[in-house]
């Protein structure tokens, strides 16, 4: 029995398009229409997409269905999960049941912005080799953007890399260079077959399952992250549980997975000779004693911390100043 079935729309249109957008539904009813929109209204282009939207197994089947079916769009393919597959999966079925070259995920409760196609074509248009293409999206909360605190340096760092595309590696993970940019739901590339082949998403990871799996496929494929904002990520306080479990999960996982780094490349097991026993710390920032409280902390621990949080800085401003002077920038059309 098969998984997925179709409920609506033509699986041809599928083979026939340079690009398909992936909406992975659950429940989401109240903002499900706006991702919808967002990608069916999009400013002229010449590149030719599909809107596919995998929907979960859920109690609010019907009124996924009848959202989806008031649309009378020949470019909207809607599959329903017979069983659900949970998030991962979801995400791993919008790109196995994609047939294009390139497919983009969007999340149900996020949104692309109008121009989001004009800067895919200007991506295109530089010939650019990529395996997986992440952009930079802004966070909005209760429907306001949230501007992120920055100091000088912070300020110089953003401008020095703006609309430039930047390889992503796996330090970038170990250091946190790309921290919370690297959300799968905000439009980003990926290119369909090599990421059938790579097998896409691991459950087993967790919270962090986008984070690592940017850095997992980074060892042997071409990724890159773009400096231009083309998307809005986008939560309520109200859908927001557990927020201590969650924050707790991240550090632990973060830690457990430089750990695995170590074992598989030699200059991560150096690395870690000297930052393993700080990684909880290090990676909890002012949460540490509410996330930890039961955990004791030693003054070597926390030495150990500010010196990998100060290597994490020079790399991250390294980094930064590097690609202002190699990254080849985006050119956008009058």
């Amino acid at each position: 029995m098969e998984r997925s079935i179709l409920l609506f729309g033509s699986e041809e249109i599928l083979t026939e398009v340079e690009l398909t957008i992936a909406i992975p539904s659950y429940r989401r009813t109240d903002t499900l229409r706006e991702a919808i929109d967002s990608v069916l209204n999009q400013v002229a282009t010449d590149i030719s997409f599909a809107l596919l939207i995998s929907e979960d197994h859920s109690d609010c089947h019907s009124e996924i269905e009848q959202i989806v079916k008031s649309y009378h769009d020949n470019r909207i393919i809607y599959y329903y999960n017979r069983v659900a597959m949970g998030m991962t999966g979801n995400w791993n079925n919008c790109i196995n049941l994609a047939k294009s070259k390139y497919v983009a995920l969007l999340h149900d409760d996020d949104i692309l912005y109008s121009n989001y196609l004009e800067v895919v074509k200007c991506i295109f248009d530089l010939k650019l080799d990529f395996d997986v293409l992440y952009f930079d999206h802004d966070i909005v909360k209760n429907n306001v953007i949230i501007e992120e605190q920055t100091n000088t340096l912070k300020k110089i760092y953003i401008r020095m890399q703006k609309d430039k595309l930047r390889r992503y590696y796996s330090g970038d993970y170990y250091w946190g260079a790309c921290q919370n940019k690297l959300v799968p739901s905000c439009g980003n590339l990926y290119n369909t077959k090599v990421i059938k082949d790579f097998g896409g998403y691991k459950k087993e990871d967790g919270f962090s399952a986008d984070e690592i799996f940017a850095e997992r496929l980074s060892r042997k494929h071409k990724v890159y992250f773009c400096m231009h904002t083309v998307s809005a990520y986008r939560y309520m306080d109200a859908n927001i549980t557990n927020q201590k479990g969650t924050k707790r999960g991240f550090v632990l996982e973060g830690k457990n997975h430089r750990l695995d780094m170590g074992r598989e490349i030699a200059l991560y097991k150096c690395m870690n000779i000297l930052f393993a026993d700080c990684f909880i710390y290090a990676l909890s920032g002012p949460w540490y004693n509410s996330l930890f409280a039961e955990r004791a902390i030693s003054k070597r621990e926390i030495k150990l911390a500010a010196l990998y949080r100060g290597c994490a800085r020079l790399y991250i401003y390294g980094r930064a100043l590097w690609v202002a002077i190699i990254g080849k920038r985006i050119v956008f059309y009058d």
